[in-house]
């Protein structure tokens, strides 16, 4: 038998026989796709033995990604607090994703915003389509040094008078280009609103139509289609629930966090390479923030050497502990017992403990590249662990794959994890900085080597 291939695909040639209705086993190896015509022999000893050819999409390594989308993507690094506890701003599904990959993937950032992202809030596919500032992050996209983008359009689209098809046909253009480009695309598809969204029942009819073209669309393209709206659907009724979104449509922390962390497992064999960033010796000249490697005198009511404690909010009490490492590397653990911290103000932003290493007369100049990290150990489960890191007076800052705040009951469990904000250049200003770890909720937590440091 044979059949006209395309590049991008693998092939698989499967056998079934009547006897097994249904059941098809594979009948010798799988066949890169050329653009040529790929043919397969065999004996045939069995009369009823039929045959088909099973197309695959060959997905190739990410490294250095893109993400472009609307309001739900804008904003990877920020957080933001509202009537319903934090969220992601909510783009924070973006570094829950980095994160969950150990940081084996870039996202770059769009310098005319100093974002994580090429999103642009409340834009249809048109924008990206057409000329003006929308069309500009589009290009910025493609110009960048991505190897892949990942897109998530479409919610604005369906939410007004755009049909199904116009919204899905737009979105398949915007993958072609990249594709001309030089791009890998990931598809993303098109999340729900909650039930009691004013337009639910019309947005859910089109939300279905359209991404099943899209989902058609990427099949035929060799472009890999992630389906993940039911993630945030736990009860079904194809809406999102009320305890993934702050509003209608946005995710919130805790959302942003489910879709991040889902995000990471449909395209982790992807994923490859090494970390982007790797965290300096103890005395490497790099650091910019002192003691990075926790050290100090081990024991009760200890914390490492030039580190501050606080905390905020109502009652809360601190107990720090310095224990010694046994994983092989050098330090301590700053163990935290945290407790009497109120859900209502974690929920309103109001208490947190947080740590940090302030440098006022740190040793960097212009065009330095700069980057923090933190490790983190949870005993206890905690509402939310993240990193503020103030340099020049900007903030930028990375969250972990555990969980966050929210209407909802549930916390995430307890997991082990390195947060890592991405590199940016220092221009010009005040040089003082802190690398700080923030912490909602009560239990125990360690922190190990923490601090900014210069990226080579």
């Amino acid at each position: 038998m044979s059949w006209k291939s395309f590049p991008g695909f693998k092939y698989r040639v499967e056998r079934s026989d009547l006897s097994l209705e249904n059941v098809w086993q594979a009948a010798g190896d799988e066949f890169q796709g050329t653009g040529e015509v790929l043919s397969f022999s065999e004996v045939i000893v069995d009369p009823r033995m039929f045959y088909r050819v099973s197309p695959m999409a060959s997905f190739l390594p990410i490294a250095k990604v893109a993400l472009v989308g609307d309001s739900i993507t804008a904003g990877t690094s920020h957080r933001v607090y509202n009537s319903t506890g934090a969220n992601f701003a909510p783009g924070g599904w973006g570094t829950a994703f980095r994160s969950t990959l150990g940081h084996k993937v870039s996202l770059l950032r769009y310098t005319a915003t100093g974002e994580n992202d090429f999103a642009v809030s409340g834009v249809q596919s048109s924008g990206f389509l057409t000329g003006g500032s929308s069309r500009d992050v589009w290009t910025a996209a493609l110009g960048s040094e991505a190897d892949t983008i990942l897109i998530l359009l479409g919610a604005n689209d369906i939410a007004s008078s755009s049909s199904a098809a116009a919204a899905a046909t737009r979105i398949i253009a915007l993958w072609d280009e990249a594709r001309t480009a030089g791009k890998q695309v990931i598809g993303l598809e098109i999340l729900g609103v909650r039930a009691d969204h004013g337009v639910a029942a019309s947005f859910r009819e089109k939300q279905l139509a359209c991404n099943a073209t899209l989902k058609a669309a990427a099949a035929v393209r060799g472009i890999q289609w992630v389906e993940w709206a039911h993630v945030l659907d736990e009860d079904g009724n194809g809406f999102s629930d009320s305890k993934f979104v702050f509003d209608n449509v946005h995710p919130n922390i805790y959302g942003g966090i489910t879709l991040g962390r889902y995000l990471a497992t449909q395209v982790s064999s992807r994923a490859v390479g090494p970390p982007f960033l790797t965290i300096p010796p103890s005395a490497d000249p790099s650091w910019i923030t002192p003691n990075p490697y926790t050290a100090g005198t081990a024991g009760s009511n200890q914390k490492a050497t030039g580190w501050v404690i606080d905390s905020a909010g109502t009652g809360i009490s601190v107990v720090r502990n310095l224990i010694p490492r046994t994983d092989g590397v050098p330090g301590n653990w700053q163990e935290l017992v945290i407790s009497g911290m109120l859900d209502s103000e974690i929920k309103a932003g109001t208490a947190y403990v947080q740590v940090y290493a302030p440098n006022y007369a740190p040793s960097y100049a212009a065009g330095d590249k700069l980057a923090a990290v933190t490790e983190v150990e949870m005993v206890d489960p905690f509402w939310l662990v993240y990193d503020e890191n103030y340099i020049n007076g900007a903030k930028s800052g990375d969250w972990g794959p555990n969980g966050g705040m929210g209407s909802y009951n549930d916390k995430p469990p307890a997991m082990k994890f390195t947060l890592w904000t991405p590199d940016f250049t220092y221009v010009s200003g005040p040089t003082t900085s802190f690398a700080i770890t923030k912490i909602c909720g009560n239990g125990t937590i360690r922190i190990g080597r923490k601090g900014i440091y210069r990226v080579p």
